[in-house]
């Protein structure tokens, strides 16, 4: 049998974890993580540690923000 389970997908639910998370697809990304980490038993605090690539990675170029989101995008 299946449970349902709600999760806070609010960013003050994760706080005391210092994600870096400006985007909101990060925000809900890393509460459904720490909701599954919880569950299991499993602490949360390696999660300040972990770094994606490419993945809404912020820069700047000639002046202009850059945010580098490559990780949904079709091979071609």
């Amino acid at each position: 049998m299946a449970h349902l389970t709600f999760i806070n997908m609010l960013r003050r639910s994760l706080e005391g974890l210092e994600l870096q998370t400006p985007y909101k697809v990060q925000v809900e990304n890393a509460c459904l993580a720490a909701a599954v980490l919880r569950h299991l038993n499993v602490s949360c605090s390696g999660m300040k540690d972990f770094y994606w690539p490419c993945r809404m990675e912020a820069f700047h170029l000639d002046g202009s923000l850059v945010v580098l989101d490559g990780c949904h995008n079709e091979d071609r």
